[in-house]
Order: structure tokens, then C-alpha cells, then sequence
């Protein structure tokens, strides 16, 4: 074979070699509590682009997810081939005594600008911050006014109070005792409807609500909203 000919079959398999080859990445997880203290033995999964994978729309990028345990200064460390250098980490499922929680780390460029040399900043470390449970509060979810079953005011003109535990109105248009809601249906206006919803916060009552035209439009609106919800 001719010396030429050697020269281009190693250059395309180092062509090849550079597509292929996805560049490594290191990247070292810190956990600690809201107060600064380390989470030992803690698992975090950490996950990055493996492939992009055709389908419905613009098809669906796959990724590739690995597994790590805190050590006992609350610190993982991964290493891991990556294609795009994004990486998403977080709790598993299961976490006892703290929230949920997560983060992302995108690298910036790879050192030398082929795909076989490392990302770089090589081995950032990354906090990730958990809140603790301390005092949990129950919380109720019911559905109402779904799968075919209108939730519908009794009354007209009137302010109408709602239980959300009891998932009903107040006495006397239903058998809820505490007033979390109040809702008030007004058709006085000769074109148009208005529904306000009411509720409290911070010690006081703020509406918000729709107007909505007796031909069928709907025209939201917003009164006496909280500052702190703007």
C-alpha cells in the first residue's frame, strides 16, 4: 500500500474517531442544608444528552443518567462522557427529611476544540442546597366541577362562601362551615356578567375575577389583587 494511501486511511479514522468520541466531563456535587452543614450519604442521580431520537414533532432527546452517593464531607462526583457538556442534577425519589431539589451546570467549551479533549472548567464543584421538613403542613387536594360535573352557583347577586375541605358551599347552599372563597355571580349589567372569586390574605379580602359578555366572551380581570402577587 502506498505511503499516500496510509496517510489518508489514518487521517479519516481520526476524522471518525473525533465524531465519534464524545468528550469526558468531571463535575463534583456539594449538598448541604439550607444552614451550610453537608448531606452525607445522600443519593444524586446526574443526567446529560446521550442521542436525539426522531419522532412526532421534533422528535425527543434522550439522556444518558447515572447514579452517585454523597460522601461524608456531602460531596459526589461524577465523571462522564458528554456531547453537549449540559448537565442536570438532583434528589432521587424517596428523599427523607428534606425537600426535593436540583440544579443545572453547562460547560463552556472543550479544551482544544475537538471532541476527544476534556470539558473544561475540568471538575467544577456545584452546590446544591436542601431545605429540611421541619414543620410540614397538610394539604388538601379535591376536584370539583370535572369529568363532566359543572360546579354551578346557587345564587345570583349574592356572595356565595366556599368550603374547600368540605368541597362545597356554606350554609345555606351546602354543608361547608368555614369560608375559604367567596364567590359572587353579578348579571346587573344588561350586557354583561361578573364573576368575582374573594379570599383572604394577609388578614384582609382581595378579589380577583372575570367579566364575561352575554353573547359568550370573556374579559379577565384582576381587583384589589395582593402588591405581592404583581
Amino acid at each position: 500500500m502506498k505511503p499516500i494511501v496510509i496517510l489518508l486511511l489514518l487521517i479519516s479514522i481520526v476524522c471518525v474517531f473525533i465524531l465519534v468520541i464524545k468528550p469526558p466531563a468531571k463535575i463534583t456535587i456539594h449538598v448541604v442544608s439550607d444552614n451550610g452543614i453537608s448531606i452525607p450519604n445522600l443519593p444524586i442521580n446526574l443526567s446529560t444528552f446521550n442521542y436525539w431520537k426522531p419522532g412526532e414533532g421534533f422528535g425527543t432527546d434522550i439522556d444518558s443518567v447515572f447514579s452517585g452517593i454523597t460522601d461524608s464531607k456531602g460531596m459526589v462526583t461524577f465523571t462522564i462522557l458528554s456531547e453537549r457538556g449540559d448537565m442536570a442534577f438532583g434528589t432521587v425519589s424517596g428523599l427523607i427529611g428534606y425537600y426535593p431539589g436540583g440544579g443545572k451546570y453547562q460547560f463552556k467549551n472543550v479544551y482544544g476544540g475537538v471532541n476527544w479533549r476534556p470539558w473544561r472548567p475540568w471538575n467544577p464543584t456545584v452546590e446544591l442546597i436542601l431545605k429540611p421538613i421541619k414543620n410540614p403542613i397538610p394539604m388538601y387536594a379535591r376536584s370539583v366541577g370535572v369529568m363532566g360535573s359543572n360546579l354551578t352557583l346557587p345564587a345570583k347577586n349574592t356572595p356565595i362562601g366556599f368550603d374547600l375541605v368540605a368541597a362545597d358551599f356554606v350554609s345555606p347552599y351546602g354543608q361547608g362551615t368555614v369560608t375559604d372563597f367567596i364567590f359572587n355571580l353579578s348579571d346587573k349589567d344588561p350586557t354583561d356578567y361578573a364573576l368575582t372569586l374573594s379570599f383572604s390574605h394577609n388578614g384582609g379580602w382581595n378579589s380577583i375575577g372575570a367579566s364575561f359578555s352575554k353573547s359568550g366572551k370573556l374579559f379577565p380581570y384582576v381587583e384589589r389583587c395582593p402588591s405581592d402577587w404583581l
